[in-house]
């Protein structure tokens, strides 16, 4: 059975790195937060310059969308949404600020109901974000 969870992760791993996004897992209790290589490659950052901890990742969320990605969090969390997604901003290593998908969802709750564990997704959509504002300066100027 073991081996069959391993070979399942394995298989969910694989097909997340072929469709170019990163993955992460968040204990809600702890606050340690896992990413994969595919998430630091997106921003810049190597395995040494991201602490495995919410508050690092917290540490790059521009200060603009953080009440709106911890509403999209709470409302999944509580339950009020079935997923978490949010569009946000994330400062690279760089330091420019690229544009986050983030989709997520709780996977392990306790004995009465409280979340312990989400799962996620993360994608890289700078250029998607610069295409739709070059559009709407466009249209803005007709």
């Amino acid at each position: 059975m073991q081996r069959d969870l391993r070979d399942s992760d394995d298989g969910f791993r694989q097909i997340l790195e072929a469709v170019s996004d990163g993955w992460w897992q968040w204990d809600l209790v702890t606050g340690e937060l896992h990413v994969s290589d595919r998430w630091l490659i997106s921003w810049g950052y190597s395995r040494d310059e991201f602490q495995p901890h919410v508050s690092a990742w917290q540490a790059l969320v521009h200060p603009d969308d953080w009440e709106h990605l911890q509403k999209a969090l709470h409302d999944h969390v509580r339950g009020a949404a079935l997923v978490y997604e949010c569009e946000y901003r994330i400062r690279t290593k760089s330091g420019e600020w690229a544009w986050s998908l983030d989709r997520g969802k709780v996977v392990k709750f306790d004995a009465d109901g409280r979340p312990l564990m989400m799962v996620g997704t993360d994608t890289n959509i700078t250029d998607r974000k610069r295409a739709e504002f070059e559009l709407h300066e466009t249209e803005r100027r007709l």
